[in-house]
């Protein structure tokens, strides 16, 4: 009964010791195997007058790609630090990040930035997810919003990024544990076919698109409705309940909706004055008021979503005045 007891126990322990082979077999398995990816196409960006200024426009005011590629002085409206343009900046709990997270240097430095990256590889970074490698890149990096971005338009913005002076300064990749790593490296995916740019005729199409390129959902919910609070180098902020609810969403009309944007043009900043990072409302000032107005016509497409926002008091510090 003992020897019977004894093998039972033994083929027991054999099997346990196998599964777990497997199962860490597996894991290791997962975490050597990249994205699936095409091939970076050959293309070569050709840098005309349009695309130079549209990739500006889109980098800047759009997307608001200087926004986490390049370093911020910390006062009011968070404006772009002096000779930083596009070499990446690190974050840190001042603006919620519990682990620091950086983002990569964008500049046509050689060692540091993308100045032995092809334009075909570029492209395939910014709308699917992947660096030259093939390795997924941190979701920090919104490619799955730019994965709709038009052909030409991501042309454009490669076109601009071109033009950055360059800047050595390394940025750290940020190291993930698992599963979070597994479930990153299964967001990439390569693009199917051509993508138009929506035409600005359709300004509920060509306003949905914008949303995407500025990815308002990221702080405003999928939904759109807002309330998520954020902590943030000014205090806590809880994001605009953007949808057309009558009582607790967007209520205003679209010249006030457009102005409420290009208010934020053309700001000074005022020593010792709020930052106020979560909404980029400098970078979005800059936006033209066609496509303000295109914006406004998408978010009242919305269904609307009863959602109070929490309001926070301002910090009593001095406001920014015009410039």
């Amino acid at each position: 009964m003992k020897r019977v007891l004894v093998l039972m126990l033994k083929v027991f322990g054999f099997a346990v010791a196998g599964v777990v082979v497997l199962v860490l077999g597996f894991i290791g398995y997962l975490k050597v195997t990249k994205p699936v990816v095409k091939p970076a196409s050959a293309e070569k960006v050709e840098a005309t007058p349009e695309r130079l200024a549209r990739g500006k426009y889109l980098f800047h005011s759009v997307a608001n790609c200087a926004g986490c590629h390049s370093e911020h002085e910390w006062t009011y409206g968070f404006p772009v630090k002096a000779d930083t343009l596009g070499s990446g900046d690190c974050w840190d709990k001042r603006l919620g990040y519990e682990m620091p997270m950086c983002a990569s240097n964008l500049t046509p430095d050689k060692k540091t930035g993308l100045g032995e990256w092809t334009d075909g590889e570029i492209l395939r970074a910014l709308r699917e997810g992947v660096d030259r490698k093939g390795n997924a890149l941190a979701l920090a990096m919104p490619y799955p919003r730019f994965h709709e971005m038009g052909d030409e338009d991501a042309r454009a913005v490669v076109a601009y990024v071109r033009t950055l002076a360059p800047i050595e300064k390394a940025r750290p990749h940020p190291q993930w544990g698992f599963p979070e790593d597994l479930f990153i490296r299964s967001m990439p995916k390569p693009e199917e076919g051509p993508v138009a740019v929506p035409s600005k005729a359709n300004k509920v199409a060509y306003g949905r698109y914008l949303a995407q390129l500025g990815n308002c959902a990221e702080c405003h919910g999928e939904d759109y409705a807002g309330g998520e609070v954020r902590i943030g180098p000014s205090g806590p902020e809880a994001p605009a309940n953007l949808t057309p609810d009558p009582k607790t969403g967007l209520t205003a009309s679209r010249e006030e909706f457009i102005g409420r944007f290009k208010a934020y043009a053309n700001l000074a900043p005022s020593a010792g004055g709020e930052v106020r990072a979560q909404m980029p409302w400098v970078a979005f000032s800059g936006m033209e008021e066609e496509d303000l107005g295109a914006l406004y016509d998408y978010l009242r497409t919305l269904p609307p979503v009863s959602r109070q926002v929490e309001k926070f008091p301002k910090p009593d510090a001095a406001a920014a005045q015009k410039g």
